[in-house]
């Protein structure tokens, strides 16, 4: 098996509804694509877009044999 490690970011939205201050960063784990997809997709489904700007990916942290 192989595990996936990502990284996603959004930050959060001023008075204007643009982007301010630090970005607020979410790792996730999955052992393969889908279960990747469906962590990403409930992320973005839940995610307040009046106070938080759409999630971002920033990178892979690590793929690795479990």
């Amino acid at each position: 098996m192989v595990e996936i490690v990502m990284t996603f970011c959004r930050f959060k939205k001023d008075k204007d509804y643009r982007a301010a201050g630090d970005p607020l960063y979410q790792q996730i784990r999955g052992r393969d694509s889908t279960e990747i997809n469906q962590i990403v997709a409930g992320m973005r489904l839940n995610n307040d877009m009046a106070k938080y700007t759409p999630w971002q990916f920033v990178r892979v942290d690590s793929v690795g044999a479990v």
